[in-house]
């Protein structure tokens, strides 16, 4: 069987309900980057929401834009709800 990347198997000590060998997804997290990527965002939405009073630019709703995107990019750092039906 070919695994992608970031797969794997568990084998040691699986957590109840999951047999031994059973393929599994991984999601590595490295140290500082969600609270770099939140960071980031609040930035973008500060810029965002001032763009929204310039009259040259304010018809292309950046701030709206910005907004679709916020839930799901601070589920995705903060990790909620992974590893929950993802197979």
């Amino acid at each position: 069987m070919k695994f992608c990347r970031h797969t794997g198997c568990l084998f040691a000590l699986p957590p109840p309900g999951f047999p031994a060998g059973q393929v599994v997804a991984v999601k590595v997290r490295h140290p500082g980057v969600a609270d770099t990527i939140l960071r980031d965002f609040s930035l973008m939405m500060a810029i965002a929401g001032l763009s929204s009073q310039l009259s040259a630019i304010a018809h292309l709703r950046i701030e709206d834009t910005l907004k679709q995107f916020a839930a799901p990019l601070t589920e995705q750092v903060r990790g909620a709800g992974t590893a929950h039906g993802r197979w």
